[in-house]
This record gives C-alpha cells, sequence and structure tokens, in this order.
C-alpha cells in the first residue's frame, strides 16, 4: 500500500455572462443612432438620468490592418 502525503493546487479562469456584461457587449454593438435612442428610452424610464441634446458624435471607424 502506498500512502503519501502531499499538498495539490489547481487554478482556474471562468468567466461568467452576468447581466452587466452581457448589456456592455450589446451596447458596443450599437451605432451612434441606436445608442442615442438607447440612452433617450432610459432617460425616459429613469428620472435621474438627464442627456444634453447633441452631445452624442458620431466617430470614424478604426481600421485595424
Amino acid at each position: 500500500m502506498n500512502l503519501q502525503a502531499g499538498l495539490w493546487q489547481q487554478q482556474t479562469l471562468k468567466l461568467t455572462m452576468t447581466q452587466e456584461l452581457t448589456q456592455a457587449i450589446a451596447l458596443l454593438q450599437y451605432n451612434a443612432q441606436e445608442l442615442s435612442a438607447f440612452l433617450e428610452n432610459k432617460a425616459l424610464e429613469n428620472p435621474l438620468l438627464q442627456i444634453e441634446p447633441g452631445n452624442v458624435q458620431a466617430m470614424d471607424p478604426v481600421r485595424i490592418e
């Protein structure tokens, strides 16, 4: 019978899809017009949010070469 004392360590990495992560992924896919509409809808639902017109500006897409 082979009885040995030992200590083992295992490291794992997990990514959990939380509600916040799912929302962030969805928001990153919006263009400027869709994002503006989303924010306006959220401002209607939440009186503490204020959106100033004209603060949303379209950006040039970044090219990855």
